[in-house]
């Protein structure tokens, strides 16, 4: 059995243990408690994109498993802060780093282009940080800066943040400006705020985000620019938008005038400037200016330049010179050198400082004469004659084979050799022979001063001699020896020579004195077009006038001279008188009768006579045949009493064709006709009707319009 006791001992044992039991379940809920209610110990404090640094596509270019370029992310952590790793969940993502870099430990982080979010983890640091970078990362550089501490219990406050956008101008400040913004909100005197310098893009544009509140910020420019300084306030509603006009600290100087010319040289507080159209930049302030200009005094002054503004300056320059002339009265081609300068020929014009100047005349193969000159004053014009440099002569000895030729000395005529040239100017000379049936020829000479140069020259008889046609071809004869064909080049003595050139379609060229000269190599031979051969094949057509009015065509050809045609005539509107008819038997009687030719054919034979390249005479002779057709005019029915009437002519004329082209021509061919023969009706007709008689007897004309080939 239990003693009451031992009952009590187990009883409060039973308590404390249950007591126990409670305590140990609420230090488990707290510790649950604190552990969920710890934040991360690492902390981004700036998140940006680094538009000046392009590593991401350089030197630290990365693509992800498809291939794109990743976004690269430069993580800023302190030297003493290591193991740290990023990830984006299924995103692609690779560290390279740490590298210790300006007491930094730098991490670069190759992500995705399109992640939104990052784990960082740091065991050192308790729970991993989830960030989110509120847009999509593209293919650009990013700067992230991390700031590590203890472990701290989060509070409910949320940071608010907002995008400032800062645009500087003008553009030609953007190389040397630099942006400062103080890392904390302003919440003390501003000389006490530290200040971080923030790039900017080249056309001056910056976005930064930055913590809700009160910034201040600083934008300078080198010493040529205004400083400027004020407050950032950055809202949570929508981004700040800051522009920032410079104004330049310098202004511009432009010079007019005799201070504007090219060989002027300008001092700025005696450092020489450089000056393009006559505009020089300078800092704005009192400045001491120094003008120098040749043939001018000096000029010295002082300017003051006012910011972003022209200063126009055309200071009085005082002359400093003499309208000087130099001139050679007894030689126009002397060079004039003033100080060994060469200034003209024959005559110069040049303004001179007061001052002592050595001038000389000058001129090849000429002893140089020499002056010194004074020039004393600026008030007038002074002219001044010089001598003229003196002839340096020679003597040149001119013989030639064969003798008796003419020479020309520097382009003019000196007469013929033999010949000496007693004074003569030393130097180069160019001497010409030429004589009849020879090759003219040229020397070059050098005379020398006191010396006698001799020239002998030997002249060639033979020359080569190109043939050639305004055609372009042909087939040349010399002597009467086939030569070949044109161009042709043919080497042989000068002289008279018996040149024919024969062309197709051109008339022969013949000439039995042809002279050929030395002197003209080139021999051009005119040939005329011949539009009239010996050997032709034509068609006329056209028509007749006279005895024969009608149209006519014909048909021929020349073979050498002989010519032969066949001829063929329609007599349009030709009709006889009415002819009326008589007889004994009253069934004969009382017929009245029209008579018109049916049809003119004929042929003609002659000898044809070439008058130059466009003109043919041929003398024909031929005959045609002629044949009558009735027409019943009037009386009582029945038969004529007479037989239709034909005859045939005899004819002598000529023919007189004109070339006008290669192939078409004119031809006239005046004929008289003869009757030689008829038929009894045609005889009988032909006494009653002067109409029937001319077209069988009588003058007649035919014009045609003629095709050869």
């Amino acid at each position: 059995m239990i003693s009451l006791t031992q009952q009590i001992k187990y009883d409060m044992a039973s308590i404390w243990i249950g007591a126990l039991r409670v305590v140990m379940v609420l230090v488990l809920l707290t510790a649950a408690q604190t552990i969920s209610a710890q934040k991360s110990g690492i902390n981004v404090t700036s998140f940006e994109v680094n538009e000046m640094d392009q590593s991401h596509i350089t030197s630290r270019q990365k693509e992800d498993l498809n291939g794109n370029l990743c976004a690269l992310i430069v993580v800023h952590t302190s030297s003493n802060a290591s193991g740290f790793i990023f990830s984006s969940g299924s995103d692609f993502c690779e560290t390279d780093g740490p590298e210790l870099s300006n007491g930094e430990n730098l991490y670069f982080v190759h992500i995705a282009k399109g992640t939104k979010k990052m784990t960082i983890r740091n065991d050192k640091y308790g729970k991993p940080l989830e960030f989110d970078f509120h847009t999509r990362l593209q293919e650009k550089t990013y700067d992230m800066f991390i700031k590590t501490g203890d472990v701290v219990i989060i509070s409910n406050d949320f940071v608010e943040k907002q995008w400032a956008i800062l645009d500087v101008t003008p553009l030609s400040a953007v190389p040397f400006t630099m942006v400062e913004i103080s890392t904390e909100t302003v919440d003390k005197d501003p000389n006490q705020q530290t200040l971080t310098a923030v790039a900017i893009d080249a056309n001056g544009h910056m976005e930064k985000q930055l913590q809700v509140g009160t910034y201040w910020i600083k934008v300078t420019a080198g010493n040529e620019y205004g400083e400027y300084n004020g407050k950032l306030v950055v809202k949570g509603d929508e981004a700040i938008k800051l522009p920032i006009n410079l104004v330049p600290h310098y202004g511009w100087l432009k010079l007019e005038g005799a201070s504007a010319g090219e060989n002027v040289t300008i001092y700025i507080d005696r450092k020489m400037q450089q000056h393009k159209n006559g505009t020089i930049q300078l800092a704005s302030g009192l400045h001491e200016i120094r003008i120098i200009r040749q043939l001018y005094k000096e000029w010295k002054a002082n300017i003051t330049i006012s910011d972003g503004e022209t200063l126009t300056y055309d200071p009085p320059l005082e002359a400093n010179f003499s309208e000087t002339t130099f001139t050679v009265p007894n030689d126009p081609e002397a060079e004039i050198y003033i100080d060994g300068r060469l200034e003209g020929k024959g005559t110069c014009k040049r303004p001179l400082e007061p001052g002592s100047y050595t001038v000389e005349t000058r001129k090849d193969n000429h002893h140089k004469q020499s002056k010194v000159v004074q020039i004393t004053t600026t008030k007038k014009a002074e002219v001044f004659e010089l001598d003229a440099p003196v002839p340096i002569m020679g003597v040149l000895s001119i013989t030639s084979s064969p003798s008796n030729a003419s020479i020309k000395l520097d382009g003019e005529d000196v007469g013929r050799t033999p010949k000496t040239i007693n004074h003569i100017l030393v130097g180069k000379h160019v001497v010409q022979f030429s004589a009849p049936n020879f090759k003219t020829e040229a020397r070059e000479v050098t005379v020398k001063q006191g010396e006698q140069t001799d020239l002998n020259v030997a002249l060639s008889s033979i020359g080569s001699f190109t043939f050639n046609t305004n055609t372009g071809y042909g087939i040349l004869y010399i002597d009467g020896k086939y030569m070949g064909s044109i161009p042709y080049t043919w080497e042989a003595p000068a002289g008279t020579y018996d040149i024919e050139v024969s062309s197709y379609g051109y008339k022969k060229f013949h000439k039995k004195n042809y002279a050929l000269n030395i002197n003209k190599p080139d021999v051009m031979i005119r040939l005329k077009r011949q539009l009239i051969t010996k050997n032709e094949f034509y068609i006329d057509l056209g028509g007749s006038i006279c005895a024969q009015k009608g149209v006519a065509a014909n048909i021929g050809f020349y073979a050498g001279n002989f010519n032969m045609e066949a001829n063929v005539k329609y007599l349009i509107g030709a009709k006889s008188e009415p002819i009326k008819w008589s007889g004994t038997n009253s069934y004969l009687s009382n017929y009245t009768y029209e008579y018109k030719p049916l049809i003119v054919m004929g042929g003609k034979i002659g000898w044809g006579i070439i008058c130059g390249t466009r003109f043919r005479i041929t003398p024909q002779v031929g005959a045609y045949a002629i044949m009558l057709k009735e027409g019943f005019v009037d009386g009582n029915s029945g038969s004529a009493v007479v037989e239709k009437g034909s005859c045939a002519t005899v004819t002598a004329g000529a023919r007189f064709m004109l070339g006008l082209t290669p192939h078409i021509g004119l031809a006239v061919t005046p004929e008289y006709m003869f009757n030689v023969a008829a038929s009894p009706g045609y005889k009988a007709l032909r006494e009653v009707s002067p109409t029937i008689k001319k077209w069988s007897d009588g003058f007649n004309l035919n014009m045609y319009l003629t095709f050869y080939f």
